[in-house]
């Protein structure tokens, strides 16, 4: 199985070779899961839409209380809930605000962490 440009299966096509997809033949031998497989997957989706749930009411608390909070505050809370929930993560979670949240991959850290502020009209 491999990626190939669309000039490369041109190509291959002039020189009248019929180029078929791989897909199925993976679908069919590589992802299929077995039904623990499928629980594991669905019970990990469970336990990080809860983290994700609590850290959204952390951030609703502290917002409507006005106290502060920081992304790097978020992202720790997520980190501790998923390791509290028996997950780990090779990265740290996306967590960003204003301008943060429309920055792909973003991250904070102790030197690019932003404060969350009370939206306007919303207490």
């Amino acid at each position: 199985m491999a990626l190939v440009d669309a000039g490369t299966v041109e190509l291959v096509r002039s020189l009248g070779v019929e180029v078929a997809t791989s897909a199925e033949l993976i679908q069919a031998f590589e992802a299929r899961w077995t039904p623990e497989a499928l629980e594991s997957h669905l019970e990990a989706g469970r336990r990080v839409d809860r983290v994700r749930a609590e850290a959204f009411a952390l951030i609703h608390e502290r917002t409507r209380n006005r106290a502060p909070l920081q992304e790097i505050d978020v992202k720790r809370f997520v980190l501790d809930g998923f390791a509290k929930a028996g997950m780990i993560t090779d990265h740290g979670p996306i967590v960003g605000v204003n301008a943060n949240a429309a920055n792909p991959h973003y991250e904070p850290t102790e030197e690019t962490t932003a404060p969350y502020a009370p939206a306007i009209g919303c207490y």
